[in-house]
């Protein structure tokens, strides 16, 4: 008797017959664009709830925010819900990491103020154009955890006007969602609940979902700061 792949797994035999072919860069899903990060993780595959964690300041939002370029530039459709940043912060950041990957350095933080030279206009101009065309849907509104899949209708239905299909959706971050009221008060289980039903939506939507998540400073009073 033989096990018959199912035509929605057909992904996991494309994924494993890349990998033999093409060496361990080659990933199950959506490649973070990150070499070294893919040869220790296989990719952000259909139903994966990634979480990616660290300390205030530490760069989490960069990270993410390159995770999405990446797939964007290779034409993957991305939706990005940025709870802690607008929309203009987040393209502003997205500007400066594209004008990087072209060879002209201008900081976030001279986009976001408009401290712009004579000689970046003409740059700049070319990466909002490239930014524009790509796949790519940023939400800045709307918290609550109930609103999700309103929103990944939405980016579906704005890539499918330039022939994309969404393939990654990423939060910015949990500690921000509002949860159900059904455990008001407890956060260690409004979270429990979050986490539980941020990993059923990946499943049902059939994408990975990136999901950032702040933790606890206070490890660094620790003389053992692990």
């Amino acid at each position: 008797e033989f096990y018959q792949i199912d035509p929605k797994d057909s992904w996991v035999v494309a994924a494993a017959e890349k990998r033999m072919t093409e060496g361990r860069h080659a990933v199950a899903g959506i490649s973070t664009g990150l070499l070294s990060l893919d040869a220790k993780v296989p990719g952000l595959a259909p139903g994966d709830l990634v979480l990616l964690a660290g300390r205030p300041g530490m760069g989490k939002t960069a990270v993410a925010l390159d995770i999405a370029h990446s797939a964007a530039l290779r034409g993957e459709g991305v939706a990005f819900d940025s709870l802690e940043m607008s929309q203009p912060q987040i393209r502003a950041r997205l500007l400066a990491d594209h004008l990087e990957r072209l060879g002209h350095r201008l900081s976030f933080t001279a986009i976001d103020r408009r401290l712009i030279q004579p000689g970046d206009v003409e740059p700049l101009r070319r990466a909002a154009d490239a930014l524009d065309a790509m796949p790519l849907v940023i939400f800045d509104r709307g918290n609550r955890i109930d609103e999700i899949p309103a929103k990944i209708k939405e980016a579906r239905r704005r890539l499918a006007r330039i022939g994309r299909e969404l393939k990654l959706y990423v939060l910015d971050y949990l500690g921000l969602v509002r949860p159900t009221d059904r455990y008001r008060g407890d956060r260690v289980r409004e979270v429990g609940e979050m986490s539980a039903a941020l990993k059923a939506m990946a499943k049902q939507e059939a994408l990975p979902f990136l999901v950032l998540q702040q933790l606890s400073r206070a490890n660094e009073a620790r003389r053992d700061k692990r």
